[in-house]
């Protein structure tokens, strides 16, 4: 009978270290619940989709997070992606992502145009900085990932060494819908 009481002892005191990190973890889950909303926000606005002018405009477009903003820069046009984890340690998180890419945008290696993009469907996993914002409160994304990636295409169309309509085709074709004209403006 003297044996049972230390083992009693020792499950008690197991149960309690069990329910405090099951406590822990339900509070970071609370706290990280924001940082996950704000990184899938900023994910959704860089999806390529035939009405990213009207999306974009008035969105906030992240936070450069003191990254200089280079025109040869390194692109992905993101077909799909999928949340992998979003990490909050204090002011600063990191938002993991696995991105299911079209299309490759850097610098020209010919230097016929600024930029050339690529037709090239290959899935991605990145990792973007985030940070709070103290004034506001909220989340900011850093625009670029911990290895030099941003998402969404930044060209002029008809100065990047191949039609778009190839990626964007991709793009439909990743997603499985029937491929639209994409940059085509609706009636006014």
């Amino acid at each position: 009978m003297r044996r049972a009481v230390p083992v009693l002892g020792m499950l008690v005191l197991a149960a309690s270290v069990a329910g405090s990190a099951f406590a822990q973890a339900r509070q970071r889950t609370r706290d990280d619940a924001p940082a996950r909303r704000a990184f899938g926000r900023f994910l959704e606005v860089r999806l390529e989709r035939p009405e990213w002018v009207a999306d974009t405009v008035g969105v906030d477009p992240g936070d450069a997070c003191g990254e200089e903003d280079r025109s040869d820069s390194r692109r992905y046009w993101m077909a799909a992606y999928r949340i992998v984890s979003v990490r909050v340690d204090g002011g600063r998180a990191i938002g993991v992502v696995d991105v299911l890419a079209a299309g490759e945008q850097g610098p020209d290696p010919d230097h016929t145009y600024s930029t050339r993009a690529w037709l090239r469907v290959a899935h991605h996993v990145l990792r973007f900085p985030m940070r709070r914002d103290p004034r506001r409160g909220g989340w900011k994304v850093c625009e670029v990932s911990t290895n030099g990636w941003r998402l969404g295409h930044d060209i002029i169309p008809h100065n990047i060494g191949i039609d778009p309509e190839l990626i964007f085709a991709a793009i439909d074709s990743i997603r499985g819908v029937r491929h639209r004209r994409w940059l085509t403006l609706p009636p006014p």
